[in-house]
């Protein structure tokens, strides 16, 4: 999961993009984490998917990385409230639309999903 600091020029970023999950009352979702707090990439829509795949297509080309550690997709970081692209996704949807996104990618490593 995408996790995003909610106190970073990229959070100010993202959240005026939409692609960012939303709780019931229809407000940015703020989880906690192992780390803290953050915000989550909606990865049911399409544009949040593909945001992330420039972010790792980058670092694939400027520091030549084979895969990634695409961990933190578990169901429990989500609500069965939550509001996405994808209207009344459930949690493991939201589980399994974050395991799609590392699919791109030969080398990946997931400890959830």
């Amino acid at each position: 999961m995408s996790f995003v600091t909610p106190d970073s020029l990229i959070y100010r970023q993202l959240d005026q993009t939409g692609i960012l999950l939303k709780d019931r009352d229809g407000k940015t979702a703020i989880r906690k984490w192992w780390n803290g707090y953050s915000t989550v990439l909606d990865c049911t829509n399409p544009l949040a998917v593909q945001w992330m795949h420039e972010q790792l297509d980058a670092l694939q080309k400027e520091y030549g990385i084979d895969g990634f550690k695409l961990d933190a997709g578990d169901s429990e970081f989500y609500e069965s409230d939550d509001l996405s692209y994808i209207p009344a996704t459930t949690r493991n949807g939201h589980c399994e639309a974050w395991a799609k996104v590392g699919l791109k990618y030969p080398l990946n490593e997931y400890r959830a999903c």
